[in-house]
Parts: structure tokens; C-alpha cells; sequence
């Protein structure tokens, strides 16, 4: 037997880009694990999520970072979940199973996304060219979560700071989306 070991590699394959002041950044050191429980499990749920990790599950539409664990939960639809960890295994599901228990359902994601952390003062200026949702403060706050299109690509797109988003593409499209965020960027300098 070979003594190869697998290293994942990161979906597009680059580390940083700036364009003025807006830098992207490829985040390539994230687990994503599904969660998804029927609606009766959800008061359960609730309760668990505040006593073990000091927040409430964040509603659809809405993520929480959990300080004590370093997770955001991201509120996907009514029972269905993300949770968003640093990868610290090849075996996610396993880690979050151990943390919430056996009578939720998990499916590992980690492989199916591609996540860009997008940030900087004209941020706004370069996704309202391919967005169609309103990212004004005002209307998406700091840790709003929705998935949306952006150039006909599907993206999960999270607000973790004013002026800093998480953007989640499917891994199958995510080198047009790149192309897509960077030629936006690239049109505001």
C-alpha cells in the first residue's frame, strides 16, 4: 500500500484577489455539514442549541455564530440547517454528530461548495451588478442569510460584517461564478 495522502484542494484555486479596495478570498479551511430535522423535533432542537452552545437557532433567512465553537449555524428553510465549522477532520459529520447527537439527519457539503469571502467599502457597488436582492444594510443585516441567483448561478450569500459577505456557490459552477464576481469587481475600479 502507498503511503499517498490526499490533500483536499480548494474548488477555483486561488488564495487572494484585490481590485482597488474589495478583496477576495477563497476559504478552503471550512466544513459544511446539513442538518435537517422533521418540525417536531424542532422545540428539542431549540432548547439543545441554546443550552449547549449559549444562542438561539437562527430563524430562515438568518445565521449565528456560536463563540464557544467557533460554528455559524445558517438557517436554510423551516428543520434544515448548515452548520459552517473549521475543518479540523476528513470526517465533518462525525464531529457535528458528536456534538448534537444521532437523531438528526446530516449530509457532509463540504465537497459541494465553493466559499468566497468578499470584502471592502465598495463591496455594494460590485455585487449590485449581479445580484438581484437589496444588500443595503438597512435590508440585509449582519447575519442575514439567503440564497439568491447571480448570474443565473445559485448562491448562498451571508452578511458577516458591514462590509464583508460569504458567498456560496455549488462547486460544479463555481469558476463562472468566480469570472462573474471578479468582472463585476473589476468594473467599479
Amino acid at each position: 500500500m502507498s503511503n499517498l495522502k490526499l490533500k483536499p484542494e480548494p474548488p477555483i484555486g486561488f488564495n487572494k484577489k484585490s481590485f482597488g479596495d474589495l478583496t477576495l478570498i477563497e476559504e478552503d479551511d471550512f466544513s459544511i455539514v446539513s442538518v435537517s430535522l422533521s418540525i417536531d423535533r424542532l422545540p428539542a432542537f431549540k432548547k439543545f442549541v441554546l443550552d449547549n452552545f449559549k444562542t438561539n437557532i437562527p430563524e430562515v433567512g438568518k445565521s449565528k455564530f456560536t463563540k464557544n465553537k467557533n460554528m455559524r449555524i445558517i438557517g436554510l428553510q423551516p428543520g434544515q440547517f448548515f452548520i459552517l465549522f473549521e475543518r479540523n477532520s476528513h470526517h465533518p459529520v462525525n464531529e457535528i454528530k458528536n456534538m448534537f447527537g444521532n437523531d438528526l439527519f446530516y449530509s457532509d457539503q463540504s465537497d459541494s461548495w465553493s466559499v468566497i469571502t468578499i470584502s471592502g467599502s465598495t463591496i455594494l457597488n460590485a455585487l449590485e451588478r449581479i445580484c438581484q436582492l437589496d444588500l443595503s444594510l438597512e435590508n440585509f443585516k449582519v447575519n442575514d442569510a439567503q440564497r439568491t441567483s447571480m448570474e443565473h448561478i445559485g448562491v448562498i450569500l451571508i452578511r458577516v460584517d458591514k462590509n464583508e459577505f460569504l458567498l456560496f456557490s455549488p462547486r460544479s459552477s463555481c469558476s463562472s461564478f468566480f469570472h462573474a464576481l471578479t468582472t463585476s469587481a473589476k468594473n467599479i475600479l
